[in-house]
């Protein structure tokens, strides 16, 4: 990448004008994971990468640890990839976001993040800023006697890891919150209880899914006549299989099951809560 370059459009779009200030200002921005991808705004894509700190140019030993995003926008049929790399600093030119709903200092910057103008650099560190990501690259984990080692990702905000599930190995994803240490005993339990759990989960989405599994497997046009069968919610209950869990402090959870291609290779979710158990189910994927 040629540096000093303006990531995106060349010109900022009229409703990011609005919602950042009409000048540039030079900070030093350390990225931490990189990329969080993008979202569709009007007719372009509104583009972002993570920030753990910053620092103005003019005073560059005066780190804020504050968590924001470096944002531009780029056309709509772009397939341009991130200019910025993960635990990396530059310096880039900004411009800081307008006053909205009350908001001000840090916790605007930080909802809002900073328009990306230029990137003049890339690659330069200080004390501040070295110490900064070598915290940042410090493994943070939960160990747990039931669920194992749970990996915190940084840029998805999740804990991540793997435990068996009634003798099966299924993914485990728990979002990262103030309340995650605490909730995961309920967690936990959950998992100690995996085969009586398992079939109230397996039975409610053989309830909910198994009409819908008939009118798919009905439509199939592969000439199988014996796969073209109708099922039994008992049949349907038996062939899906566990694959993984999203969990959140709250207690609610998404459990994903593989769908032994009764849906075409989708994945048969049951939604509900650890303590109050299932209350829906759907196909996703």
């Amino acid at each position: 990448m040629d540096l000093p370059m303006r990531p995106g459009l060349d010109t900022i779009p009229a409703d990011e004008q609005k919602r950042y200030e009409s000048e540039d200002k030079e900070i030093i921005a350390v990225v931490g994971s990189g990329s969080r991808g993008a979202y569709l705004s009007n007719d372009y894509w509104v583009a972002s990468a993570d920030v753990i700190g910053y620092a103005f140019s003019e005073k560059p030993e005066e780190l804020h640890e504050l968590k924001t995003r470096l944002v531009w926008a780029k056309a709509k049929d772009s397939k341009e990839k991130s200019p910025f790399e993960k635990e990396t600093v530059y310096r880039v030119k900004v411009r800081f976001p307008l006053e909205k709903d009350g908001m001000t200092g840090d916790e605007l910057i930080s909802r809002m993040g900073v328009y990306v103008t230029q990137i003049i650099s890339c690659g330069e560190s200080n004390a501040q800023t070295e110490a900064l990501l070598n915290e940042y690259k410090k493994e943070i984990f939960i160990d747990s006697p039931v669920l194992g080692k749970l990996v915190l990702d940084k840029g998805l905000g999740s804990y991540m890891g793997n435990a068996k599930w009634n003798g099966s190995d299924i993914d485990i994803l728990i979002d990262h919150d103030e309340d995650t240490e605490e909730s995961i005993p309920m967690l936990e339990e959950f998992f100690r209880n995996s085969a009586e759990n398992d079939a109230v989960l397996r039975k409610f989405a053989a309830s909910e899914l198994t009409g819908l599994a008939n009118e798919w497997l009905a439509d199939s046009e592969d000439g199988d006549e014996e796969k073209q069968k109708e099922i039994t919610e008992e049949e349907f209950a038996r062939r899906i299989s566990p694959d993984g869990i999203n969990f959140s402090s709250d207690g609610t959870y998404s459990f994903y099951f593989y769908d032994d291609d009764m849906f075409w290779g989708h994945s048969v979710t049951v939604y509900g809560s650890v303590t109050e158990g299932p209350d829906e189910a759907n196909i996703e994927g």
